[in-house]
């Protein structure tokens, strides 16, 4: 019974810690996300300026 009840919480610590690492990954994909929207946002403001200095 004891060495079942050790085992169940080895396993609800694993749980935790596997939790804990797929919290840090949605941050990482958020900071690409960013630095992407950021270039993605550059690009367009250089096709802006690009266009109105060509047209103006």
């Amino acid at each position: 019974m004891d060495e079942r009840k050790n085992k169940h919480i080895k396993k609800d610590y694993s749980d935790e810690f596997k939790g804990g690492r797929a919290l840090r990954e949605p941050k990482n994909a958020e900071a690409f996300i960013n630095k992407f929207s950021n270039f993605t946002v550059n690009i367009l403001t250089i096709i802006l300026i690009a266009l109105y200095s060509f047209f103006g």
